[in-house]
């Protein structure tokens, strides 16, 4: 969805006039614009489009500054210069590794803020909590730069141990951003800065060719003169300020175990060595923020300034709270500082030598030294479509135009075609409305607004003021559709080993089942690695490397008693796996078979969705996510065929299994059909009353409960 096209007559109102001609000329250094939330994109966007200097926003807290991108998104014309830097995800000092494509995105935003002014300078948007966060400084990112080309001489193992330094981590294989491989004169590294890994092929000391290449089948995608490697971790080794962290640490109060671990620790990263965990330390020894790779000539928005603190005030007592008992319990050294900056530490750097803009809901634009743009609240319907057709009706005889943003564009296109009012469902508009003019496009925004171009008509309507209104769910039906904040997918490293308790029994792939007995360090042929020490029957002992966790998994049986370890050096596993082997053949053989005869069974083809299904679906109140509209797609699409349906819709806790069957169960009904839906207890049993009745409330059927908590009466 695009509304591009919007922004020329947003740009035209006088406060937004007088704002970019403040901005252009430099005075004054901060400007206050007064807007509801609703518009502040649109704004935001309209500033900005134009403007051939870096623009950074910044949002109170992390969920605001990703609604603020894929608003923006919406309105730029052109959103490859949009950007999130987003957030270290782990808690203040907790010891679990930060996503790694959340380390690449920060690595990558920072050499474009510092790129030269060329009509294409990025937008970025980033939480107070991801600015507050410290990462390379400008010298360090600059430095650590190193330029392959092909034809220039290459020293194999100086540029490999440049690689560690710079944090890369060498696997067989290279599929994420950070890891490097070599194989002979073969080496694969995944700059962060680039969409694809890098191959560099040797002949003797020079780079013979360098090409790109696709990690999922390992195939060269496209040749390369050269190209720029620049850090894959925000902390380079050894890392400066080692020593004054080191000094300012006081173990007294620590538990043993504890205070000799951070010592190992510190001198692996003294001696440039990289270990399972260094992570840990990123927070405490960056030198950098975000607000040092800006130019001078750079603009900063804040949205809600006063939030912003808030939200960066909430976060120091987290952290210090955290830290308190941690350290009372003896599991941290006394002495680390905050893992990130205060509020009161980033006020200097956003005031000094930037031209800055506040967003404020409460700025009056009289008296204050703000600007109040003519952005008006737009009117709240709750559902009285009829009133809204008639309203925009009589909106478009006066010469504003209208922009209608809904998920049920169609239906709204229907109501105004019984109008003679003939309005196509679009995706984008990218050329201005024009007086009197009107367009329906099929999306969502949070909320809309109303814009008098004449600032001196509240009403925004009109001959001599052009206005424009855009209308959104929010204001006809009175809701628009939410992001769920879903449970994040798998398991990194060190949450399996945080969650791995002592005495736990796990499965190696190769080994069978073993008891878990806790982390060593152990030293072979001169190198010190991390291994998992297991424990089988008969007093055997398995170290597996962490880097191989892969290999193992939690024990899950049918019961609570404890299995029976297995016996290494024999066929025991082996046997094991042949008979499981064996016995799963067998199962799908069954299952062949009974899926070709249902084959040739004829059953029910449903219909194809009819206007109805389209509005309940339309009303579901939030965004749908790629694999629930997957398994939706493929559920109809198996009743809408002439044979037996079958089909298993898996998912965890709180990933909309329920939307599923509502509207495969509501799309049955539509054609006569009785659903019966079948729940382990009465508990859920009543749940899914109630959600199925919330949801079908606006339709003419029936919803009943058949559980032990209805009488025989009403069972019966």
């Amino acid at each position: 969805m695009k509304l591009s096209g919007l922004l020329p007559l947003i740009r035209s109102a006088s406060a937004l006039s007088d704002a970019l001609a403040a901005l252009e000329q430099g005075s004054p250094r901060r400007l206050v614009l007064g807007l509801s939330d609703g518009a502040k994109a649109a704004t935001i966007a309209a500033l900005a489009q134009d403007l051939s200097c870096p623009v950074l926003v910044l949002a109170p807290r992390p969920d605001r500054a990703r609604a603020l991108v894929e608003e923006l998104a919406v309105w730029l014309g052109d959103p490859s210069r949009l950007h999130l830097f987003p957030e270290r995800d782990p808690l203040p000092y907790e010891r679990l590794a930060p996503d790694p494509e959340a380390v690449r995105d920060r690595l990558r935003v920072l050499p474009l803020l510092s790129a030269p002014a060329d009509g294409s300078a990025p937008i970025v948007v980033a939480s107070g909590q991801a600015v507050a966060q410290r990462t390379l400084a400008p010298q360090a990112q600059a430095e650590a730069l190193v330029t392959v080309g092909v034809g220039a001489p290459l020293e194999p193992e100086a540029f490999l141990r440049h690689l560690v330094l710079l944090g890369y981590r060498f696997l067989p294989l290279v599929d994420e951003a950070g890891q490097a491989s070599r194989r002979g004169g073969i080496i694969d590294v995944f700059p962060p800065t680039s969409d694809l890994p890098l191959r560099i092929e040797l002949l003797g000391n020079r780079v013979e060719s360098l090409r790109l290449f696709d990690p999922a089948s390992q195939r060269s995608v496209s040749p390369l003169d050269a190209l720029a490697i620049g850090p894959a971790r925000e902390v380079l080794l050894p890392p400066s300020g080692l020593e004054e962290l080191r000094e300012r640490l006081d173990f007294a109060r620590c538990l043993p175990p504890v205070a000799d671990r951070f010592q190992e620790e510190l001198s692996a990263l003294a001696a440039a060595a990289s270990f399972s965990g260094d992570a840990f330390y990123v927070p405490f020894l960056a030198q950098g923020t975000l607000l040092d790779f800006l130019p001078a000539d750079a603009v900063v928005v804040c949205d809600e300034p006063s939030d912003l603190a808030a939200a960066l005030d909430e976060l120091e007592t987290q952290a210090q709270e955290v830290r308190a008992e941690l350290e009372t319990k003896g599991e941290l050294p006394v002495g680390l500082p905050l893992p990130h900056l205060t509020w009161r530490e980033l006020v200097p750097h956003l005031d000094d030598r930037r031209r800055r803009i506040d967003l404020t809901r409460w700025a009056s634009g009289e008296g204050d030294g703000s600007l109040r743009p003519p952005f008006l609240p737009a009117p709240a319907y709750g559902g009285r479509l009829r009133t809204v057709i008639s309203e925009a009706l009589a909106g478009l005889r006066q010469g504003g135009s209208f922009v209608i943003v809904s998920q049920q564009a169609s239906r709204l296109a229907d109501l105004l075609g019984e109008e003679d009012v003939l309005a196509t469902p679009t995706s984008e508009v990218v050329a201005p409305v024009e007086p009197g003019g009107l367009a329906i496009v099929h999306g969502s925004l949070p909320a809309g607004w109303r814009l008098a171009a004449d600032s001196h008509d509240p009403s925004g309507l009109s001959p001599s003021g052009r206005s424009l209104t855009l209308l959104t769910d929010t204001e006809i039906f009175g809701f628009t559709k939410q992001r769920r904040a879903l449970p994040r997918r798998g398991i990194d490293r060190q949450a399996f080993l945080a969650e791995l308790a002592v005495g736990d029994h796990v499965v190696h792939v190769e080994h069978g089942i073993a008891r878990f007995v806790g982390l060593v360090r152990l030293t072979f042929d001169g190198n010190e690695r991390e291994y998992l020490e297991l424990h089988y029957a008969e007093g055997d002992k398995l170290f597996v490397p962490t880097d191989q966790l892969n290999r193992v998994s939690r024990y899950v049986g049918p019961g609570d008693h404890a299995p029976s370890l297995t016996r290494l050096g024999s066929q025991e596993w082996a046997r094991t796996k042949a008979r499981v082997r064996r016995a799963v053949g067998e199962l799908a053989k069954e299952l062949l078979t009974l899926y070709a005869s249902r084959e040739v069974v004829p059953g029910h083809a449903f219909s194809p969705d009819t206007p109805w299904q389209m509005e309940l679906e339309a009303s579901f109140p939030y965004v749908e996510t790629p694999d629930q509209i997957m398994a939706i797609r493929q559920v109809k699409q198996d009743m809408e065929m002439a044979r037996p349906m079958d089909r298993l819709v898996c998912g965890d806790v709180g990933y909309g299994k329920t939307e599923v069957a509502i509207r495969a169960a509501f799309k049955a009904v539509l054609e006569g059909m009785q659903v019966a839906v079948l729940v382990p207890t009465t508990v859920l049993a009543q749940q899914h009353l109630q959600t199925f009745s919330q949801r079908l409330a606006g339709f003419p059927l029936r919803i009943e409960m058949l559980s032990r908590f209805r009488s025989e009466a009403e069972q019966r």
